[in-house]
């Protein structure tokens, strides 16, 4: 039924995967306030780290998780469940950004969002020419996009 709606509104789905507590979660909230309807958040937290509550606006996103451990496929597969939750929570989930719990912002919400889906967002869900990905790790290879500016600091 969502699907039909006439004028559907693009999302960015905020993936948090963390094993400690989210140490800028004051900087999130402040990021997230106002934009509550352009955005989801999903968090994978460490089942048996010594992990607190959650402040808001992660105290409601919890997925199932399961142990995991650096440098090792269970990681992998903690990433597989946020994006299957995301993905399948809601499908105006345009864009997916995964978030480890030592990253924060250094743009504002409607600076992102903007950049990712242009001054007309419901295009997006029609038109995209180019999909766009910010990955870093062949940052010297000739053949990526140029890129500007960095959205997120970890």
């Amino acid at each position: 039924s969502r699907l039909a709606t006439k004028s559907p509104t693009p999302k960015i789905a905020f993936l948090f995967l963390t094993n400690s507590n989210l140490t800028f979660a004051p900087l999130w909230d402040r990021f997230f306030r106002g934009h509550s309807h352009l955005y989801n958040i999903y968090v994978h937290s460490e089942p048996f780290s010594a992990v607190q509550n959650f402040p808001p606006p992660f105290e409601s996103h919890l997925i199932p998780s399961k142990k995991t451990e650096w440098a090792s496929p269970s990681l992998i597969a903690a990433e597989r469940r946020l994006l299957a939750r995301a993905i399948l929570n809601d499908p105006f989930n345009l864009y997916f950004a995964l978030i480890s719990q030592h990253c924060f912002p250094l743009h504002s919400f409607p600076f992102l969002y903007r950049s990712l889906l242009g001054d007309n967002p419901l295009r997006a869900f029609t038109s995209q020419p180019r999909h766009r990905s910010f990955i870093e790790i062949l940052a010297d290879d000739p053949n990526l996009p140029e890129r500007v500016w960095s959205v997120f600091l970890c």
